[in-house]
């Protein structure tokens, strides 16, 4: 991909996202590319967490001991990654599509490529300006929330995006779930009154 492709699928991404999934899936990406792809993300989402959490521990949040290890962090991020691709898949199997793995494999490495570099950003604009980091995070959260509907619905050929709504809530609780599960494997227990 040329930087003008990369840019205009970006564009495309924040604006016509069902289009920009169309593209995506168009490529046919091995499936061996798109799984070394996903593991160099949880690498780079273990670097990342492992750098800057212990940033926000300093400034009060209490966080467990396995957070200062990045290959601990990598471990976490890639369990959290691909328990996402495998309940994006079967939860809209679940209600009608017809995604295949490689289908959820490729809009998860482009999502969640993005989304890397989009706290990246706003990490660095955090010690410029809280406050517009603050915002901007929470704009591209909701964004992308939008995003991933329409990703999910041109995946799994849903005609309407509620259908794909479904699927990710869906996806959401059993990551959710996935998630303590891993949390409570690691030894990390909820906090004192919950």
């Amino acid at each position: 991909m040329t930087p003008d492709v990369i840019r205009d699928l970006v564009r495309d991404t924040l604006l016509r996202p069902r289009e920009a999934a169309r593209t995506i899936l168009a490529i046919r990406w091995p499936r061996d590319a798109l799984v070394t792809a996903l593991a160099l993300l949880a690498v780079l989402n273990g670097i990342f967490y492992a750098v800057t959490l212990p940033i926000e521990a300093a400034a009060g949040l209490p966080l467990p001991a396995f957070v200062h290890a990045p290959l601990a962090m990598a471990v976490f991020a890639a369990g959290l990654l691909g328990f996402n691709v495998l309940f994006l898949l079967f939860a809209g199997r679940f209600l009608g599509g017809q995604a295949l793995l490689d289908d959820i494999l490729a809009i998860s490495v482009w999502l969640q490529t993005l989304r890397l570099v989009l706290q990246v950003g706003v990490t660095m604009l955090s010690f410029l300006s809280p406050g517009v980091a603050g915002l901007i995070a929470a704009i591209a959260g909701i964004w992308g929330l939008w995003v991933l509907v329409h990703f999910l619905a041109q995946a799994h050929r849903f005609a309407s995006p509620m259908r794909a709504l479904g699927a990710m809530v869906l996806g959401i609780l059993g990551l959710a779930l996935a998630m303590s599960v891993m949390l409570a494997m690691l030894g990390v227990a909820p906090p004192e009154g919950v």
